[in-house]
């Protein structure tokens, strides 16, 4: 018997909508990328949807500035490329995801923030920008839930940054001793 593999993706994907479950949850390595983050630029929002004229019901400008209105009241500072000469080197948030409208006022998405900072590879000492940190979720629902997921990302990644910077964890990286390693972050993605 022939398996057929789209039918059965098809069938997982619509599960996960289904159940609304988280789909990617930040690890402690990632977590740990978080120490010592001085800020962070809120670099790209964007949505793709089907039908295209979707995402115009999504304002992609109030997006940017809800998400940074949640890092500023959690103390995180706002970056801005502007002010660095060398802007490639900062940390950048982006926010993308996929929409996909099932009936009317009622879709399916999929939401990912990801913070990208730049690495050295061991292997040839490049220093490409990497995900260090992920979260993201499939679920359905409005827009107004879709923007509420949003801000349960946001607030997922406010709490790893503040748990990865408290008094205590950041005493802990401090006192490491130059013959342990470092963490270098992976581009697992």
């Amino acid at each position: 018997m022939k398996l057929n593999i789209f039918k059965l993706s098809v069938a997982s994907f619509s599960l996960l909508l289904l159940m609304g479950t988280e789909a990617l949850a930040a690890t402690s390595n990632e977590r740990d990328s978080l120490r010592g983050l001085q800020g962070v630029l809120v670099k790209r929002v964007d949505f793709n949807s089907q039908p295209a004229n979707l995402a115009g019901k999504l304002v992609v400008q109030e997006i940017r500035t809800e998400v940074e209105g949640q890092l500023s009241q959690a103390g995180i500072l706002i970056l801005d490329e502007g002010g660095y000469p060398n802007s490639v080197e900062l940390p950048f948030l982006q926010i993308q995801g996929a929409i996909s409208q099932i009936a009317k006022n009622y879709y399916a998405y999929s939401i990912f923030v990801e913070l990208y900072q730049r690495a050295t590879l061991l292997q040839n000492l490049s220093r490409p920008s990497v995900v260090t940190w992920r979260e993201g979720a499939l679920s359905t629902g409005s827009m107004l839930k879709l923007r509420e997921r949003i801000r349960f990302l946001m607030n997922r990644f406010i709490q790893d940054y503040k748990e990865a910077n408290s008094r205590a964890s950041y005493a802990q990286s401090v006192s490491l001793s130059p013959s342990q390693p470092v963490y270098t972050p992976r581009a697992s993605y």
